[in-house]
């Protein structure tokens, strides 16, 4: 799987969703083992929905009060 049709796809999205099949699972996964850019989009997006759920009061971790968004919240 190349970077553009990672992509073309939005792959990144789809999997943090969970809506790749798992032959498309796997494939992503070899690719962004290997992009740094993929990778940093994955942890960036990861981080972004564990924010928002504790923001939001879903569980998962509490917002810290001195990050920007915590900050914000209050």
């Amino acid at each position: 799987m190349d970077h553009d049709e990672v992509v073309r796809q939005k792959m990144t999205e789809r999997y943090l969703l969970e809506e790749l099949d798992p032959k498309q699972r796997e494939e992503f996964e070899e690719h962004f083992f290997d992009c740094g850019i993929c990778a940093l989009d994955v942890r960036a997006a990861s981080m972004f929905v564990e924010q928002s759920r504790a923001l939001l009061g879903e569980g998962g971790k509490k917002a810290d009060a001195s990050s920007p968004i915590g900050a914000r919240a209050g």
